[in-house]
């Protein structure tokens, strides 16, 4: 139980009014001489006195919605009732993913988030959400980061159709979403990254003689619920093909068998398993590679 007391011994003891804000603080309004605003949080205890008006009656309340503040008062000596908002930085996008979404034979990345509760988002018909991207070769330098969408507070998903060949491949994209109030307070989500750049219909129809060993990233990544592995082995022999979960329990053996020198794709279906990541490893004679993979529900 929270206790705190405002009033010293003999005070005009007169109403209280607190609300809750979604950035886990109470926040309190209470008259002493001005009409005073305070909050607290676990972390840091109570926060100094801020005065919200030293002209006042007696009527006031408090309320709030996500990180805002907003209050109500009478004007001492008048009959206006004054209106009063504190804008706070909104909470950063939550349940923010990306995927593969497919248009003809071209697969983009698609991103998807929950829409923010603050009204001065809500309201926004644009920049209410900002998407900024940087690409990069695999284990290469980042591009600087860029704006590529500005969006109203009512859009929860994009599909970024400049970048093709999404799931898989040489390439990265990093996506990175803000959330921007009406006072252009913003609050940033975590990053989300994405493979792309691999042509499914020319890796798929290899041909010829295979020359070396190769495990591919699965196809699309992430997924939900399937996706598809292509692996090459240049001589015969026993091939085995696994899936673990990160703690390194096995969850599948896609392939367990003697298998001639060749080009091989299999299907992956994990509808039974939970969200995270996996991690895939091939083994053929000498040869081993391991990679992972995220399935996103």
């Amino acid at each position: 139980m929270l206790n705190y007391s405002v009033y010293g011994p003999g005070d005009d003891k007169r109403v209280i009014s607190a609300a809750n804000t979604a950035d886990n603080k109470t926040h309190i309004i209470y008259p002493t001489y001005n009409l005073i605003h305070r909050y607290y949080n676990v972390s840091t205890g109570w926060s100094s006195e801020e005065v919200i008006s030293n002209n006042f009656e007696r009527f006031f309340s408090l309320s709030s919605t996500s990180n805002d503040l907003f209050t109500v008062f009478c004007s001492s000596g008048s009959s206006n009732i004054i209106y009063r908002q504190f804008d706070a930085a909104p909470l950063a996008p939550s349940d923010y993913s990306v995927s593969i979404h497919q248009s003809g034979s071209n697969y983009y990345p698609k991103l998807t988030w929950q829409l923010n509760n603050e009204p001065d988002i809500r309201l926004k018909t644009s920049n209410a959400y900002k998407i900024e991207r940087r690409t990069r070769p695999l284990n290469g330098s980042w591009s600087a980061w860029s704006t590529i969408a500005n969006l109203s507070g009512t859009t929860s998903s994009y599909i970024d159709y400049t970048i093709g060949n999404a799931g898989g491949g040489d390439r990265e994209a990093e996506y990175r979403l803000t959330a921007i109030d009406i006072g252009n307070n913003s609050s940033p989500s975590q990053s989300v990254i994405i493979d792309y750049g691999f042509n499914r219909a020319e890796k798929t129809a290899v041909t010829g003689i295979v020359r070396d060993y190769s495990l591919e990233q699965n196809y699309p990544n992430p997924f939900n619920p399937s996706t598809k592995i292509s692996y090459s082995i240049k001589e015969e022999g026993l091939v085995t093909l696994k899936v673990y979960d990160v703690l390194g329990t096995e969850i599948a053996v896609l392939v367990n068998e003697n298998k001639p020198a060749g080009v091989y794709e299999v299907n992956f279906n994990a509808s039974g398993l939970p969200s995270g990541m996996y991690i895939y490893k091939l083994q053929s004679g000498s040869f081993t590679d391991v990679k992972k993979m995220l399935l996103t529900k």
